[in-house]
């Protein structure tokens, strides 16, 4: 290994420690409109045989740390949290570096671009640096953060999953397929189910629509249907189906906060998610800028019906914006808890659109040499534009972070 290799792993290594005590520090010292003041009250309950959970993960996940340390129990939150969020970190940075021939740094950079971005914000605008605007990277939420790092992998493990079912029906030509796994198929069906039965187990919000977002790409391959595989997912869908039944069942129980269940109610759903915004449009656009540019710009490259992992995200993005504007809780409906699920589509859209976009970069060179001076200038600004739509969400996920620390 040579000594810029080596120098770049030491800037890996600084960055991730920083980010590390950073999202510790959000979780432990919480600022200003922090949820973890009540999941720090219901943790000594739930301890002390009062009160119960439908996801219990964090609570015992936490309590471990703090029994195994003897730390305070909000540093212990916040170790399990940065925890969480840098094996999701390194999972990204795994992933583009998988993925694309971009340096260790580069891949670093973009996968902490993904961890930290949130939204276009513009101070004194008419959006809000965060309510009603959303996005994948809520520091306010410690329940979120602790289902991450399983939706992530879940997300990554079905991809492969479904490119492995056009392989080897012959069907890869034409198609923008994930690198070959090394990794064996019963293998990833175990990853796969597993992420998904933990990150129910630390909240419910990605496999209540990622179930639906996973049949729809399979219903649009249907033509390489394989029967493990549908045995597979239909019988994880099924035992899914029941765990989150259970659980909704004690999130709604009579006697809980949120007793008043779901309501399908489209118009009651949007009134609820406009009392956080000024202009819902507006809302979404702020969160898509990115992700959208970048398809606008590179779509021919993209080939995004061809492409499952990109497809995939955009999908995903679909249902939760689906569950969103038409479902609402009967009690306290103005906590917008429906939209958690979007938060998750988003952070896993900017995941798609940064490989994507990493993998224009490095096929910069190869694009200059086909293409002619005009052509090669416009490829340029192209980079240029989706790289300040970045920027603009990224300053957004800094100042927000930084509320927190």
């Amino acid at each position: 290994m040579d000594w810029q290799r080596k120098l770049q792993y030491v800037f890996i290594t600084a960055l991730a420690a920083v980010f590390f005590l950073c999202v510790l520090s959000a979780f432990a010292t919480p600022g200003a409109f922090s949820d973890m003041g009540p999941h720090m009250e219901k943790h000594v309950r739930i301890m002390a045989g009062e009160a119960s959970t439908a996801y219990p993960l964090m609570y015992y996940a936490a309590e471990a740390i703090h029994g195994a340390f003897n730390l305070p129990l909000d540093v212990s939150y916040g170790i399990f949290l940065g925890a969480c969020s840098v094996f999701v970190l390194f999972t990204l940075y795994w992933f583009f570096r998988r993925e694309t021939p971009v340096s260790p740094a580069l891949a670093f950079l973009s996968a902490l671009s993904v961890s930290v971005m949130l939204h276009v914000y513009i101070p004194g605008w008419v959006l809000g640096i965060y309510y009603g605007q959303g996005g994948g990277n809520a520091w306010l939420n410690p329940s979120f953060t602790a289902m991450k790092p399983f939706a992530v992998a879940a997300f990554l493990a079905f991809a492969l999953l479904m490119d492995n079912l056009v392989r080897k029906k012959g069907g890869a030509e034409g198609y923008v397929l994930l690198r070959g796994a090394p990794v064996r198929e019963n293998a990833l069906y175990a990853a796969f189910v597993l992420a998904c039965a933990l990150s129910m187990l630390a909240k419910p919000s990605f496999v209540f629509g990622f179930v639906f977002a996973a049949a729809i790409l399979f219903l649009i391959r249907i033509r390489y249907f394989e029967k493990k595989f549908f045995f597979v997912m239909l019988v994880s869908a099924l035992a899914m189906g029941a765990l989150l039944l259970l659980q909704f069942g004690e999130i709604f129980k009579e006697t809980g906060l949120h007793s008043g269940g779901i309501i399908f109610s489209p118009a009651r759903a949007v009134y609820y998610a406009g009392t956080m915004t000024k202009s819902i449009p507006l809302s979404l656009a702020s969160n898509l800028l990115y992700p959208v540019v970048m398809l606008a710009l590179f779509n021919r490259d993209i080939n995004p019906l061809k492409n499952n992992v990109y497809l995939l995200s955009w999908v995903f993005y679909g249902v939760s914006l689906v569950i969103g504007f038409t479902l609402s809780e009967g009690s306290f409906p103005e906590h917008l808890n429906m939209e958690w699920t979007r938060s998750i589509a988003i952070f896993l859209l900017n995941t798609t659109a940064t490989l994507e976009y990493l993998k224009r970069i490095a096929g910069r060179g190869e694009a200059r040499d086909r293409l002619g001076k005009r052509a090669r200038t416009a490829y340029d600004v192209k980079l240029g534009a989706v790289f300040i739509c970045l920027l603009l969400e990224l300053y957004t996920g800094i100042v927000w972070l930084g509320m927190y620390i």
